[in-house]
């Protein structure tokens, strides 16, 4: 899967958000990216922003410097603000549970955007079965929430 495949995926993700909005111009959504440590990771970012741009969603990106703490205040200020969804590249696997239920609390969906991880679930969540791991190897998975 390309990174253009991936991240138009994960916006498309948002489909469901935009049937409850006026429109796609009212959308929100904050990135919590990485870094820009390297050419994919910079190339992810102009998709992004170029993706969202298409869409007219204003996109907020928050680069976390290869850092999870720096992540973790993204998407609680992300949180406070109060967007319509939070795309999260996470720098480790593990460390999210708090945040992300502050998130799911707040009612706004996470959409992961995986390098690779050959297994990991939603914080407080069932265990997946195995087409959900499938589809988290893969690029993009959101975790779910109700509007």
């Amino acid at each position: 899967m390309t990174l253009r495949t991936s991240l138009v995926a994960a916006l498309t993700a948002l489909t469901p958000l935009m049937a409850t909005t006026a429109s796609a111009a009212s959308l929100t959504v904050g990135f919590s990216q990485i870094g820009s440590e390297s050419g994919w990771r910079a190339a992810e970012t102009s998709v992004s922003k170029s993706e969202a741009q298409k869409r007219n969603i204003t996109l907020k990106i928050a680069d976390a410097q290869q850092k999870q703490e720096n992540q973790i205040k993204a998407i609680r200020s992300f949180v406070a603000q109060g967007v319509d969804a939070i795309f999260l590249a996470p720098v480790v696997a593990t460390g999210w549970d708090a945040v992300l239920n502050e998130a799911k609390d707040a009612r706004i969906p996470v959409i992961l955007l995986l390098a690779t991880w050959s297994s990991c679930r939603a914080p407080s969540a069932p265990a997946s079965p195995p087409t959900a791991r499938k589809a988290l190897t893969r690029r993009s998975q959101s975790i779910p929430t109700s509007r």
